[in-house]
């Protein structure tokens, strides 16, 4: 009699841990799943507010003949074009973007001149 209480009670052990295990899959999976769409949501409000930051970051550090003609944003590389009577305070923008932290991976990419004034491109990513 009392090896047949101790096998339904073996069974009822094995079942709850079943459960139990099932349980622990299921709410490990919820946890999973809600720090992805946190992760995804910061990541979202990070770029969100680094375009005013970028442009603020910018207006203190840009130099005086140096004129934004376009900044375009794709994820986080930013490109930025940029126009001057002379060659140095781009260089100098550039090497600003690159020195103050604005910019990681600043890329000097193209210059050209057009008439009397120089443009350039300058490429790097949000840090």
């Amino acid at each position: 009699m009392e090896a047949r209480g101790v096998i339904q009670q073996e069974a009822a052990m094995a079942t709850d841990k079943t459960q139990v295990d099932n349980k622990t899959s299921e709410y490990t999976e919820l946890i999973k799943s809600i720090e992805e769409k946190a992760q995804i949501d910061t990541e979202s409000k990070r770029l969100k507010y680094s375009v005013p930051t970028l442009l603020n970051k910018i207006m203190y550090s840009i130099p005086v003949n140096v004129q934004l003609t376009s900044i375009t944003n794709s994820g986080t590389k930013i490109i930025i074009t940029a126009q001057s009577d002379k060659y140095e305070p781009l260089g100098i923008f550039t090497a600003k973007l690159s020195q103050d932290g604005i910019l990681n991976n600043v890329v000097y990419d193209t210059s050209r001149k057009e008439s009397e004034v120089v443009v350039v491109t300058i490429e790097g990513e949000l840090p």
